[in-house]
């Protein structure tokens, strides 16, 4: 059971069985998506308990039966899987513009003109190599950012 709330912190609050239903008590940020699960995890009802200014409680309850906890514990997980990528994938959204930004400040109209941001994950999909992580290559063979 340990090793099982481990994988939870630092998000885990309770586990508890009400009746016949198994109840998971997390707390996460106020940001994130409770509902990130609905689909995969049909069985497990997320009820958002409470909010703050910064976090919300959730509850996360299923069947009391051997299956049902493991369900519940999966749901959970995968909330905080799911929402931590998002959570970094917001960042590193943040971090491009910034750098497309400078970009913009610091090179001539030439050099942006001829550069093709999608360049890298298009070659990336096919399999053919790409110039270094953050780097952008323009026509004229030139690394920047």
């Amino acid at each position: 059971m340990y090793k099982i709330i481990k994988t939870l912190q630092p998000y885990f609050c309770s586990i508890r069985q009400v009746q016949e239903s198994a109840v998971l008590d997390i707390k996460i940020p106020l940001f994130w998506n409770p509902e990130a699960v609905k689909e995969k995890y049909p069985n497990v009802i997320v009820h958002v308990q409470d909010k703050n200014e910064t976090s919300q409680l959730l509850m996360m309850i299923s069947a009391a039966t051997e299956e049902g906890y493991g369900e519940l514990i999966l749901a959970a997980q995968e909330l905080i899987k799911i929402n931590k990528e998002e959570e970094q994938k917001q960042e590193l959204f943040r971090k491009m513009v910034a750098d497309l930004q400078n970009l913009f400040k610091n090179e001539s109209l030439d050099n942006i003109k001829g550069i093709n941001l999608f360049e890298k994950h298009e070659s990336d999909s096919k399999g053919t190599g790409t110039s270094g992580e953050g780097e952008v290559e323009s026509p004229e063979g030139n690394t920047k950012l």
